[in-house]
């Protein structure tokens, strides 16, 4: 038997996108499983629009999932219909799996959504990067190759 690493807060929905309602005014949305992630994507979002970085016309809104066996919450659908949606998912078959379900879900409230993929990209010490909080922490060779990395 799998135990849970968390348990929801009586009352609440694990299902429930953290930041979806926040990121209204924004066209594009840089969907994350788990909270780690969620920290590095706004980490990204800021340090993409700051003064001494080159191309400051992203304006992504970081939006998570706190764990690759939960579906989207079919009430919070509604709220990325018609926006560009990036997932990052974890380099794992949970992560992969999640991805797809949720691309699904959301092109089906007519979303235009891709997912991240980490192939290839290693970390400063030579470990592969399996999500966006290892990806703070990349080589010179795969920063540049991943560059862009929100939508």
């Amino acid at each position: 038997m799998v135990t849970p690493k968390a348990w929801t807060l009586p009352g609440s929905w694990a299902s429930w996108p953290i930041g979806v309602k926040e990121a209204h005014r924004f066209d594009s949305i840089a969907l994350c499983e788990g909270s780690p992630d969620f920290l590095a994507a706004h980490f990204l979002t800021r340090w993409e629009q700051a003064s001494h970085y080159t191309r400051r016309e992203v304006q992504s809104a970081p939006v998570a999932l706190l764990g690759a066996s939960v579906n989207i919450h079919l009430d919070a659908l509604p709220l990325f219909a018609g926006k560009r949606i990036r997932i990052f998912p974890h380099a794992d078959k949970a992560g992969y799996a999640a991805a797809e379900r949720w691309a699904a879900q959301l092109e089906s409230v007519g979303a235009n959504v891709d997912a991240f993929n980490f192939g290839g990209l290693r970390q400063f010490n030579g470990t592969p990067v399996k999500d966006l909080n290892d990806s703070l922490a990349m080589e010179a060779a795969s920063f540049r190759e991943a560059e862009r990395m929100l939508p």
